[in-house]
């Protein structure tokens, strides 16, 4: 687990913040105490093939996915892009985003380095398709699939 990300949603349970306390202590405290966490540092290489990036903005310690084997790519954007209209529009925030503005700037700088490169993009919270490719159209990027 980042250890960021841990740091922030402890500190929001210890704050009494929303659901963080309950959510906390249901899924997080007892993988923490059972000593079933690894606090990792990103960007964490977890095999030669499978690194966790970082992917700020909807949460501090967000991480993505990047997947590199066989000359392929990939990244699964877990949450730092719920639908592809957001790449049309970076800056158009998901209401659970705890950094509206770091979430657009994440956006633009990943949608950037993957924009018109053979890496395949897999959106974990894309209707079917979920997986394609990123392109950029006049200062815009846009999902081919």
């Amino acid at each position: 687990m980042g250890r960021r990300e841990f740091e922030f949603w402890e500190k929001q349970s210890q704050a009494g913040a929303g659901s963080a306390p309950a959510v906390f202590a249901d899924s997080i405290t007892p993988l923490f105490d059972a000593g079933l966490v690894d606090l990792i540092d990103l960007p964490h290489r977890l095999t030669d093939e499978i690194r966790l990036v970082s992917t700020p903005g909807h949460t501090p310690g967000h991480a993505s996915v990047e997947i590199r084997s066989q000359g392929e790519e990939g990244l699964i954007t877990g949450d730092f892009i719920h639908h592809p209209c957001q790449m049309a529009v970076p800056d158009l925030a998901e209401i659970a985003d705890t950094d509206g503005v770091m979430a657009g700037e994440t956006r633009r700088r990943v949608l950037g380095a993957c924009a018109d490169r053979p890496i395949l993009v897999i959106g974990t919270h894309f209707a079917r398709p979920v997986a394609g490719h990123v392109h950029a159209d006049a200062g815009v990027f846009r999902f081919e699939t």
